[in-house]
């Protein structure tokens, strides 16, 4: 049932800079976890709690720096993924869904593969945050379930 409906749900969270927004997503101090991560175990275990329905869960990681939106899924150190792509655009699917056109959506399959993919997308943010100076505050990060 639950793949057989349209769901979007999102956590966002707007402001200048250094106001707390990543403290935020943090857990208290008593819990090891952050929200992130306790809400990627929320939806694997949804997800396995279906015994009738199939689907797929994919993933998307973008950054949005001056108005250009970047798939911090183009990882690739040993070439130049900082040269000028064309920035991705928000459409809609085959199925009518709306997704980042041209961003890499890999197929979720574990817990452990979605806490990989966010690692990923988190280290790229941070790579090129530090590459450009006030990039990092200036940044919004959009992650896609």
């Amino acid at each position: 049932e639950f793949f057989h409906k349209t769901l979007s749900n999102a956590v966002i969270l707007y402001g200048s800079s250094h106001i707390g927004k990543s403290r935020c997503m943090e857990a208290l101090e008593k819990h090891y976890r952050r929200i992130f991560h306790r809400a990627i175990n929320d939806i694997m275990v949804c997800v396995r709690s279906l015994k009738k329905s199939y689907g797929l869960l994919r993933m998307s990681c973008v950054d949005i720096y001056k108005e250009e939106v970047e798939d911090l899924f183009v990882t690739d150190l040993l070439n130049d993924t900082d040269a000028p792509q064309p920035s991705l655009k928000l459409g809609t699917d085959t199925n009518g869904s709306v997704v980042w056109l041209g961003a890499r959506t890999p197929i979720i399959t574990s817990k452990k593969g979605l806490q990989f993919l966010f690692e990923k997308g988190f280290t790229e943010h941070m790579r090129r945050g530090k590459k450009v100076r006030d990039r990092l505050g200036a940044t919004h990060t959009i992650i896609r379930l």
